[in-house]
């Protein structure tokens, strides 16, 4: 047996209506409740049993009094029949309870925000409840009241601003400290702050010693919030030097009456490494080896990449396809935080593995300056690598693709620099329960079982364009002595940031190279963020 009652369309949307369906049913009696919307209140005859969408098995036949409400919604009152081996499915639409709001503003154009939700319209249709009511225009003093809006009424608001004394606010800047010559947004800083009224300002940067290097005027304030992005450079656009400099702004209201100066301090300092790095290896520097520099406090980045087998000196590897997404963060005093997540797809597509890792790095010794010592920049850090699916991992990457083991790994970089080349080695401690070596059983060994990585590499920068030639062996675990294993890897890269942007676009090529036979070959390319 099959029952329905259905309501036209039309009046779904004017008052609250209900489907009632019978199905049959093996078990005993049921009710079904849905409500439009959900979470609504259900008592049956009386007792309350839940909130919908809601089911009750068990129950007497007979016929029972439900009872449906929710907050702003008008209550629904059903008498259902419940029958034996029967499931009674009742679908409602519960109408809101609505009243009007008319509003009249002076100035006429002034916006109209209800509960932080912008309105283009003076008469607005709302459910019956509290609102806040915020009426707001450049010039002007904002209004903000909080109002009841009553089912079956219209309330009315009469609202005329008030013109708002010239006032300057919140003046701040995205960063106090940065580097010039580095052409990506991380060599600049935002100037930001908020104005009242119309009016103009003039920005104005002095050094040390009092002098102006840099001036800019803003005119006409149309919009509260201001904003001017400074590059470190001179009225010529040349980069200022390293040093403490002083950020003014002096603005004036639109009719002369009004002068308001602000002022605040910002460092140039050309020393501050804020180049863009992989962090394909867990830790940021190039695609094998690690770099000895650390983002400054506040700077971050995000960087992906993709890389593609194009060719394989080996007949029985199945080589893998990395995808990669990293991010690397500044934390100040020296220290850096990156985390990185790896999916690896074989040529076939018939395995994957995933791996994600964590590195913390600290920069210990910087060096008076370059060519004092062959330590001129010295880094120790804290590397480790977690396996998602280590199931995986035998057949997907059997010969460790991008010296990139799951591990933990403690590495110490010392690194020369000399003008805008930079030359690192990094002994690399390796702690791990597996070694990546098909045709050697290593379990009578134990856990842990200890290895390590020798990883090197060449960095160049120079105004936003980045390179770096790296390698790395892989040697024996030390129960086995220090021998190195095969494959040999190595890399090329190449970094461009994109002018007074965050955006850089990277190349990749890398190599693996093992005994008795040629190199496996991937190609690659990254879109990376450095802020």
């Amino acid at each position: 047996m099959l029952c329905m009652l259905i309501i036209p369309p039309t009046q779904l949307c004017s008052q609250s209506s209900a489907v009632v369906s019978e199905l049959p049913t093996t078990s005993g009696s049921e009710l079904k409740i849905r409500t439009l919307p959900d979470q609504a209140d259900v008592a049956i005859n009386g007792r309350y049993v839940g909130r919908t969408p809601l089911t009750i098995v068990d129950l007497t036949p007979g016929t029972v009094r439900v009872n449906i409400s929710r907050q702003g919604y008008h209550s629904v009152e059903r008498w259902v029949r419940l029958r034996d081996q029967a499931r009674i499915e009742l679908d409602v639409v519960l109408e809101q309870k609505i009243g009007i709001l008319s509003l009249s503003l002076e100035p006429a154009d002034a916006e109209i925000y209800i509960n932080g939700v912008q309105k283009t319209a003076e008469v607005l249709r709302l459910p019956a409840g509290d609102y806040t009511l915020y009426v707001t225009r450049f010039g002007y003093v904002d209004h903000r009241e909080r109002l009841t809006i009553r089912e079956n009424r219209t309330t009315v608001r009469h609202i005329t601003l008030s013109p708002a004394p010239f006032e300057l606010h919140n003046l701040n800047l995205s960063r106090r400290v940065f580097n010039p010559l580095h052409p990506g947004s991380a060599g600049s800083t935002s100037v930001r702050f908020d104005v009242t009224a119309a009016g103009s300002a003039a920005l104005s940067v002095a050094n040390a010693e009092g002098r102006t290097v840099f001036r800019h005027q803003i005119s006409d304030f149309t919009r509260r919030r201001q904003r001017f992005v400074w590059d470190g450079q001179d009225r010529y656009n040349n980069p200022l030097p390293s040093g403490e400099y002083t950020l003014t702004v002096e603005a004036e209201s639109a009719d002369h009456t009004e002068r308001i100066v602000r002022s605040l301090p910002l460092e140039l300092d050309h020393s501050l490494d804020i180049g863009f790095r992989t962090t394909r290896s867990s830790a940021s520097g190039a695609l094998l080896a690690p770099d000895v520099i650390a983002l400054p406090r506040g700077v971050f980045q995000v960087d992906a990449m993709a890389t593609r087998h194009v060719a394989s000196g080996s007949t029985s590897l199945d080589p893998a396809l990395p995808v990669h997404l990293g991010l690397r963060l500044g934390l100040g005093s020296d220290l850096e935080l990156a985390a990185t997540g790896d999916l690896f797809i074989s040529a076939s597509g018939t395995s994957t593995h995933m791996q994600a890792g964590t590195s913390l790095r600290w920069v210990y010794s910087h060096g008076s300056a370059p060519f004092t010592s062959l330590s001129d920049r010295l880094i120790a850090g804290l590397q480790a690598s977690l396996v998602l699916d280590a199931a995986g991992s035998g057949s997907v990457n059997p010969y460790d693709a991008n010296a990139n083991w799951p591990s933990l790994r403690l590495a110490s970089p010392v690194g020369l620099r000399s003008s805008h080349f930079r030359l690192v080695l990094a002994p690399e401690l390796v702690v791990s329960n597996s070694y990546p070596d098909d045709k050697t059983d290593y379990s009578a060994a134990g856990f842990p079982l200890f290895w390590s990585y020798t990883r090197a590499a060449l960095f160049y920068d120079y105004r936003g364009f980045s390179a770096a030639l790296s390698a790395a062996v892989r040697h024996e675990p030390f129960v086995h002595g220090w021998s190195v294993a095969a494959p040999l890897y190595t890399a090329v890269e190449l970094h461009q940031s994109i002018p007074r942007t965050p955006v850089v676009l990277s190349l990749f090529s890398s190599a693996e190279i093992t005994r008795g036979s040629g190199p496996t070959l991937f190609l690659g390319a990254g879109l990376g963020i450095l802020y």
